[in-house]
């Protein structure tokens, strides 16, 4: 049995072994991407992609929001599906994978039992930010609308695999502590950043890492995350003229 998923039990349709074509020759596919649940689709436009419905229990009001059964899902969105979309606004396709904001990276580092842990209608939220549902209701007919507060971009992160190395360099009058410097770009994996003091590579232990008042123990760095020196374990304090250069590899 799957451990952080459900696999949904019930459905229109009960099957127990694959769909299948009749013969050989037939050119026909199963069914189009468009219609999966999650998956890898194809849309021709970000308009198209932000319009992957999420769905509802019932349509009273402004309906009720509805979580698959595997607790990842809603319509034909699921957490980790990638959509290829054909005129992203530049001269080639990009692709998009559906990450909840907050979560795995997109703005934050919350993961698999934070998401567990939240109610169908936070999730609903985090699926679709801009989808609203029924927030409260006053019999006879009166219906409370909630959600809808974000952008259509929010959960979408743009999937790439090229890289650049980054190599920048900074000063600062903070002797240790929180110095006040911040990554440019995000670092593709906080193991393989490298710092240097005047030249000099420096242990790993003699520094970390910061966003927005947290310890970064995350495997990747986000941009804007800072530099905190800790001297006890260099064995001595940053001076305004020490040049401190950050080498990394960030997914361009």
């Amino acid at each position: 049995m799957p451990t952080n998923y459900s696999l949904p039990s019930s459905g229109q349709y009960s099957f127990t072994d694959y769909i299948g074509i009749n013969a050989q020759d037939n050119p026909n596919g199963l069914f189009p991407s468009v219609l999966m649940q999650g998956g890898f689709q194809q849309m021709p436009t970000l308009t198209d992609r932000n319009e992957i419905p999420v769905a509802y229990t019932t349509t009273s009001g402004f309906g009720n929001p509805a979580i698959g059964q595997d607790g990842w899902s809603s319509g034909r969105r699921r957490v980790g599906m990638m959509i290829n979309v054909l005129d992203a606004g530049g001269s080639k396709p990009k692709i998009y994978t559906l990450i909840p904001k907050g979560y795995f990276g997109n703005g934050g580092n919350l993961g698999v039992s934070d998401w567990q842990a939240l109610t169908d209608a936070a999730k609903f939220e985090l699926l679709n930010p801009v989808a609203t549902y029924n927030g409260g209701f006053t019999p006879p007919n009166n219906y409370t609308q909630a959600g809808g507060n974000g952008s259509a971009g929010d959960c979408w992160v743009e999937f790439s695999t090229t890289t650049d190395t980054i190599s920048e360099t900074f000063q600062t009058a903070v002797p240790t502590g929180n110095t006040g410097i911040f990554l440019t770009y995000t670092a593709k994996e906080t193991d393989a950043i490298q710092v240097f003091i005047n030249g000099h590579i420096q242990l790993e232990s003699s520094y970390s890492w910061i966003k927005e008042g947290f310890i970064v123990t995350a495997g990747s760095l986000e941009l804007n995350t800072q530099f905190v020196w800790n001297f006890e374990a260099a064995g001595f304090s940053l001076d305004d003229t020490d040049q401190i250069n950050f080498q990394y590899v960030t997914i361009s």
